[in-house]
Parts: structure tokens; C-alpha cells; sequence
């Protein structure tokens, strides 16, 4: 497992390139600050972090404040997930990608969820450069493999490496193409438990701790 110049790397974005915990704090503060802005309450972040560490339905916690309205929800959850997030890139990652584009023959980025929402993301994190493949924006989420397709089609080289975080949809579309195949571990701040199953074609052909262990890979 090399990369090099005829190497296309393909990450998985939420929970892979970022931690998607990020993105949530920020949305569901926006959301404190918007309904505090409007209605003149002061609901406390805090409280706000508590429901969201306990997973607990925190846009049902915010209607709690608000007039009972049917309509109540679905703007919450549209604010959810149209607001312009304020995530960073780790330094370390930033690092590793410059490595990547500097070595292999592309990068790109195949994540599941709503083109407006994932793109906001992207821009947030400096990501914007790299080619995208978005499941609204293809009519179906992984593990479907349309996109892992696409992305041969446009790149036509002679090894792929995808990197991803769930074992449930990540590496079945990439293992059955002969891809070589990456699972980034939890490092306690997933949003969705990491299940790690007995079945063969649904798991990475590797496990790693942190990103930064793809440069043992990079051909030098």
C-alpha cells in the first residue's frame, strides 16, 4: 500500500477529515443565539453542550422555549442545516492533504448528506479545491458505487485509497472495486457509535489512530 503519483486518495468527510461534533456545537448554538435574538430569552450553552453530550434531542430541548407551533421544528432544523459553520481543519490534517496533493495523482472527497449543508463544510474548512461527491447531489448514499466509479472515470490510475470511519457503508463499494481501504478510529468524539462487524467486505483493510498515519504511506 504506496502512494504516489499514480495513487488517487478518496476521504470520507464527516468523522474523518473533521470531527462532525464541530460542526453540531456550532449549529445548535447558532440556533441558541438566533432564538435568543428573536424571542429575547437566554437559553444557556451550556445546557445546550449537556444535551448534546448526552445525545439527546436537543432541537426538541430549544422547542421547550418556544410558541408550540407545528412549524416550530422544521425551522429549527432548517436553521440546522443552512447555516454557514465556523469548523476548523487540524493543523495536522492541513499538513497531511498538502503532502497528498504535493505526491499523489488527486484527492478527492465522497460524503454522504445534503449538497448545501456539506458544501457550507467545505468552505469552512478550506476544502473547496478538492473535487466532492455528495449523495444528494447523486441520488444515492453509500454504499452505492456510482461515485467511487466517478471518481475512476476521471482520474483512470492504477491504485485508489479510500479512508472513511464507517464500517456499515464506508468500504463496501471501494473493497469490492479493489480499492485499498483505511478506517480512522474513534477518538471518542463520534457522533455515531463506530460498529465494527465480522463481515469481510464491510470492513478497511487497515485501521488507524489518526490521519497522520497515511504519510508512512507516502512514497517519498
Amino acid at each position: 500500500m504506496r502512494i504516489d503519483s499514480n495513487t488517487v486518495v478518496v476521504f470520507d468527510l464527516d468523522d474523518t477529515l473533521y470531527n462532525e461534533v464541530d460542526f453540531q456545537v456550532d449549529a445548535f448554538f447558532h440556533i441558541a443565539d438566533t432564538v435568543n435574538r428573536l424571542f429575547n430569552i437566554e437559553i444557556d450553552k451550556k445546557e445546550v453542550m449537556d444535551e448534546i453530550a448526552n445525545k439527546r434531542d436537543v432541537i426538541g430541548y430549544f422547542c421547550h422555549y418556544l410558541p408550540k407551533s407545528t412549524s416550530i421544528r422544521d425551522t429549527l432544523l432548517w436553521l440546522y442545516r443552512n447555516h454557514q459553520p465556523d469548523i476548523k481543519l487540524s493543523q495536522t490534517n492541513k499538513l497531511l492533504l498538502g503532502r497528498l496533493e504535493e505526491t499523489s495523482a488527486g484527492i478527492e472527497i465522497l460524503t454522504d448528506g445534503r449538497s448545501f449543508t456539506q458544501r457550507a463544510k467545505l468552505k469552512s474548512l478550506g476544502l473547496e479545491r478538492f473535487g466532492c461527491l455528495i449523495s444528494e447531489e447523486w441520488g444515492g448514499s453509500k454504499p452505492n458505487k456510482a461515485r467511487y466509479q466517478a471518481v475512476e472515470d476521471k482520474y483512470q490510475a492504477s491504485a485508489y485509497f479510500y479512508i472513511g470511519d464507517n464500517p456499515e457503508k464506508d468500504f463496501i463499494a471501494p473493497n469490492a472495486m479493489g480499492w485499498h481501504t483505511v478506517g480512522l478510529k474513534d477518538n471518542g468524539r463520534n457522533i455515531h457509535v463506530q460498529k465494527v462487524g465480522n463481515e469481510p467486505i464491510s470492513q478497511p483493510h487497515l485501521w488507524i489512530d489518526s490521519l497522520s498515519e497515511l504519510t508512512d504511506f507516502i512514497e517519498c
